[in-house]
């Protein structure tokens, strides 16, 4: 995450997101570890300092100009004002369906119907939708944390369970192909 403003790039992104707090990343790294060792993973994991949970995308920076990325602002500051702080819980290592020519992401996942991260999402969702960021039937969600990318599949197996207190909504300027990403705001839950 940097602080530094750069001009976008074309392909860069903007989406909310749930942050892992410092020690919930540190696990996450250390399971992303074991998962490397016992499988012979190769590649990169994500950067700690990267983990998060997307909850909306709201499309590509240079799309949305500065009018979009304000309206982006305003929703997630508006569903932020909604929502209290919740336990998340991510509890299952696995590979999510790659394309043929790329890498599968490997990611930490909770498989069940996750009420505070479908509230959050949906609260966020229609927030948006009421800006006229998007349109239509929510799509599915599906909690989720990308720890590395790699062309090993992994079938779903049990991790200890991360577990950590939400307490906030970030809107996020990501770098695509630079590894960065720039927070453009942060909302406290039920603030």
């Amino acid at each position: 995450m940097s602080g530094d403003h750069q001009s976008p790039g074309f392909r860069d992104t903007i989406f909310a997101a749930i942050r892992l707090d410092e020690s919930t990343a540190r696990r996450a790294g250390e399971i992303t570890r074991r998962a490397y060792e016992e499988h012979g993973l190769e590649g990169k994991p994500r950067p700690l300092g990267n983990l998060h949970i997307t909850v909306v995308y709201f499309g590509l920076h240079l799309s949305l100009g500065e009018e979009g990325i304000e309206k982006a602002r305003r929703a997630c500051a508006a569903a932020a004002a909604r929502l209290e702080p919740f336990e998340a819980q991510l509890y299952q290592l696995k590979s999510f369906a790659g394309r043929p020519w790329r890498p599968a992401p490997l990611v930490l996942v909770n498989a069940a119907k996750h009420a505070a991260f479908q509230d959050c999402y949906r609260t966020l969702f229609e927030a948006a939708q009421e800006l006229g960021l998007v349109q239509g039937r929510p799509p599915r969600f599906t909690p989720h944390v990308t720890i590395a990318y790699s062309s090993k599949q992994l079938a779903p197996q049990p991790i200890e369970p991360l577990v950590w207190q939400v307490t906030d909504l970030v809107l996020i300027h990501s770098f695509v192909g630079r590894t960065k990403y720039e927070e453009l705001g942060r909302w406290g839950l039920g603030v």
